[in-house]
């Protein structure tokens, strides 16, 4: 059963997620200096501090810290849709919601509150039954575990920071706030009725009687050649090796070689 604040939230999250990217780029353009990543500052200077709610982004072990958690974030709400070329700004955004989390004192989840917040994750439902299943949750903890090398303590600090992150969503997605053109978009759509008139006409009663001369063929297919122009295509040739076939010829490697190549 889908709340009137999850409705809310995804009906306005594009704003939401859009004015959290503008405090992202702001912030982070006022702070990069000549010593980001990519500068061209001596290498034995001193790095100096870029702060960005909280993280240093010129501290290797910040920046870790912040990709981790938005990995093991992105699994946790894989409808948000995180892929690589998105997973840096999706870290952004979420270090961005945290910090306002901190400025408006969003406190850290109790027991219950997080129990709550972890059963309704679509992640942990049973295929079947789509409730929260504990044998899927320990699946899916042991493929983090597996697959991202994330100890079980820092999936839950990034679960303690998502239910902070989605507390600060509900305050900025605000009650029942709608813009004006979509005040008018909903009118129009709930107040709008539609008649709908269909024509059918028997393809067995359709005859067509034509016999063009070929003048008129002629005179129609040189004003419309783009039409019957093929388009290009590509022929592709490949000469494809198995690699059993050239195994006998191929020396057992020594414990040196090995140890080279591992």
């Amino acid at each position: 059963m889908i709340t009137w604040l999850q409705t809310a939230f995804l009906k306005h999250n594009k704003i939401i997620f859009g004015a959290l990217m503008v405090v992202v780029i702001v912030t982070f353009v006022l702070y990069v200096g000549p010593y980001g990543m990519g500068g061209g500052g001596d290498r034995n200077m001193r790095v100096e501090r870029r702060d960005f709610f909280g993280f240093n982004l010129n501290n290797p072990n910040d920046q870790q810290a912040l990709i981790q958690s938005a990995m093991i974030s992105a699994q946790l709400n894989p409808e948000l849709g995180i892929d690589r070329n998105s997973l840096d700004q999706f870290a952004f955004a979420r270090a961005a919601a945290l910090g306002i989390a901190n400025q408006i004192g969003v406190p850290a989840p109790s027991s219950e509150q997080l129990d709550r917040f972890v059963r309704n994750k679509d992640v942990f439902a049973d295929p079947e039954s789509g409730q929260f299943s504990p044998s899927q949750y320990r699946e899916w903890l042991a493929m983090v575990q597996v697959s991202l090398r994330m100890s079980e303590a820092m999936v839950a600090r990034v679960l303690k920071d998502d239910y902070r992150i989605s507390q600060v969503l509900e305050v900025l997605s605000g009650p029942a706030f709608q813009l004006p053109f979509e005040q008018r978009q909903d009118f129009i759509e709930g107040e709008t009725s539609w008649d709908i008139l269909i024509a059918t006409k028997s393809m067995a009663d359709f005859e067509v009687d034509l016999e063009p001369e070929v003048e008129v063929l002629r005179a129609f297919y040189n004003s419309n050649t783009a039409r019957y122009r093929v388009p290009e295509r590509l022929r592709v040739k490949a000469a494809q090796f198995q690699a059993n076939n050239f195994v006998a010829q191929v020396s057992n490697p020594g414990e040196m070689e090995l140890q080279a190549f591992f």
